[in-house]
């Protein structure tokens, strides 16, 4: 128990000197005075030393993250359904009434319309 933040300090002390050891080397190759050619060939490179360092560092990130991403979708669940029960299904229920009273408002009135737009023409 007593062993887990200090791994977390080392992982973060790992994190912060590998990012900042890329800032600085790219800092460092674009003041260069050299040539565009060089200078893009240069920083080609130290993306790559990048991937290379980064990638054992966000591979154990992903492993660490996923098991919690995992616990809060079941955690947020049983919150997403009461949600769903208590706002969104009464909502689209109470939407889809006002669309039928709507739709029957408009056919009650149609045939009134017609007759006060037409009036006094023959059809």
């Amino acid at each position: 128990m007593c062993d887990e933040p200090k791994k977390n300090h080392d992982n973060s002390f790992l994190t912060g000197a590998v990012i900042g050891g890329i800032i600085g080397a790219v800092l460092g190759v674009l003041y260069a005075p050299k040539p565009g050619k060089q200078t893009r060939k240069e920083v080609a490179e130290k993306a790559e030393e990048f991937r290379t360092k980064a990638a054992p560092v966000i591979e154990d990130l992903k492993e660490k993250a996923t098991p919690v991403v995992e616990e809060l979708k079941e955690k947020a669940v049983p919150y997403v359904k009461k949600v769903n029960e208590q706002v969104v299904e009464p909502a689209k229920d109470r939407f889809e009434e006002a669309i039928d009273e709507l739709g029957n408002s408009f056919e009650k009135n149609k045939d009134k319309a017609k007759k006060k737009l037409f009036k006094g023409i023959d059809m």
